[in-house]
């Protein structure tokens, strides 16, 4: 091993620097002559960085392992629990018979749950197995729920039966145990859908709703709530249902088939419980829109907490009179900022007219003129000249050309319900007035 070892040079008397060769390198006090490394050395060069490597890899495996630990770190159990807690919160009963939890998927086994305004005495409807999906720890402590799958499922609704299919929830929010933020007692979600709603009538399908969305933006403190909720498709079938009057006279019309869809979309303030909806369209194609829209009050928290109050004390006692007291005494607690109804004709009008005046055996313009004779005896009942006046004129103009009839309530300033109940008992001719009333036609 000793010829391994580099020779040392001694510096000549005179040495000119340009006589040394790339061979050689200074050492200290020394010239060393270059060697070539040896097979031995070049190996352990070449396998030094695959080592770092190595042990980079193995600290970013225990890291990941340690992140992962961490990111599951939830307790299914506590999860569930607290999903049934924040749904007796909102007057609803959830149960469920076990838990399982796999990474970050929990999974409700055997769920029943029972609405709010359940009698006490009626039996919990059977879910299914509620699948929760991207569990995580909250900042807050709380849960965070990237979605739940809800089971396809049967409800039956008085002497039909509802079936719901592709329900899940996306987003959901479950607030810590103990946190007093302002929706810390609500599950609260960003999306709901659900891709289809069958009504079943003796085993016919008689109506069907497609692509049922809701959405409620991100709660941020000092700012509304904005929300929407559309249904993209409606069929009803009248050939599927009982004769009736009704049936009868649809049928006449042309729309014993009638297909439709919902536009909705409004705010909600969570601070000071002003509710405002925006907007809430029925369509019937080749029939006309009908539109509503209302700016509330009062919908506060607390209101809404009392309002299921009531609604439980009425489900568990529906003869006795308390529950329906607080209801009104509630109700008395809103304002009224304003109101509109409306209506856009796409030939519905017209249809209806020609089917009466037919009946006559009379021409629509015939039944339009005796219908406009008469208005001023009908508004007249109202004890409101001036706004009499007005619902003549507006509802002549329609009959004369179907285009829009809208009648709209816009207050100088918001009306507590109160005010109008009493109104409404003692003097009704002039809720118009208090409230702001107009009737406007084809505008």
């Amino acid at each position: 091993m000793r010829a391994n070892r580099p020779r040392l040079c001694h510096y000549p008397k005179r040495l000119n620097l340009h006589q040394l060769s790339e061979n050689h390198f200074e050492s200290g006090g020394d010239i060393v002559e270059k060697r070539s490394p040896s097979n031995e050395e070049v190996a352990m060069s070449a396998l030094s960085p695959l080592k770092s490597t190595a042990r980079n890899l193995a600290a970013a495996s225990a890291l990941s392992l340690l992140m992962a630990g961490s990111a599951f770190a939830f307790d299914g159990n506590a999860v569930a629990e607290r999903l049934k807690e924040l749904q007796a919160t909102q007057g609803s009963e959830l149960n469920y018979q076990s838990v399982e939890t796999s990474g970050s998927t929990v999974t409700l086994k055997g769920v029943s749950v029972k609405a709010p305004g359940t009698p006490a005495t009626e039996k919990p409807f059977n879910v299914g197995d509620i699948v929760l999906s991207d569990v995580s720890d909250a900042p807050d402590g709380g849960y965070q729920i990237g979605k739940a799958d809800v089971p396809d499922m049967s409800v039956p609704f008085g002497g039909m039966t509802i079936a719901l299919k592709g329900m899940e929830l996306d987003n959901l929010r479950l607030a810590a145990k103990g946190s007093t933020g302002p929706l810390a007692s609500v599950v609260y979600y960003e999306k709901a859908e659900i891709d289809q709603m069958i009504l079943t009538h003796e085993g016919n399908d008689v109506a069907t709703l497609q692509d049922i969305v809701a959405t409620i933006s991100p709660y941020k403190e000092g700012q509304p709530i904005d929300y929407t909720w559309d249904v993209d498709k409606i069929a009803v079938d009248l050939s599927k249902i009982q004769p009736s009057k009704a049936k009868e006279t649809l049928t006449a019309l042309g729309y014993q088939k009638i297909n439709g869809h919902i536009d909705s979309k409004g705010t909600w303030s969570v601070s000071d419980g002003r509710f405002q909806l925006n907007q809430f369209d029925l369509v019937m194609d080749d029939g006309g829109t009908l539109g509503l829209k209302f700016d509330l009050g009062g919908y506060t928290l607390d209101f809404m907490k009392e309002l299921q109050q009531a609604q439980a004390m009425i489900a568990a006692d529906p003869d006795s009179e308390a529950g329906g007291l607080a209801m009104l005494g509630l109700l008395q607690q809103l304002t009224v900022s304003g109101a509109t109804v409306r209506f856009d004709d796409a030939s519905l009008t017209n249809k209806v007219l020609d089917y009466y005046a037919k009946q006559q055996g009379a021409e629509r313009s015939t039944l339009v003129n005796q219908m406009k004779a008469v208005l001023p005896l009908f508004a007249g009942q109202l004890r409101n000249a001036a706004f009499a006046s007005q619902v003549t004129e507006a509802v002549s103009a329609y009959l004369d050309n179907p285009k829009s009839l809208e009648i709209r309530a816009a207050p100088p300033s918001p009306v507590p319900v109160a005010i109008l109940m009493a109104t409404g008992t003692a003097q009704p001719e002039k809720l118009p007035d208090v409230l702001g009333v107009t009737v406007t036609a084809n505008k």
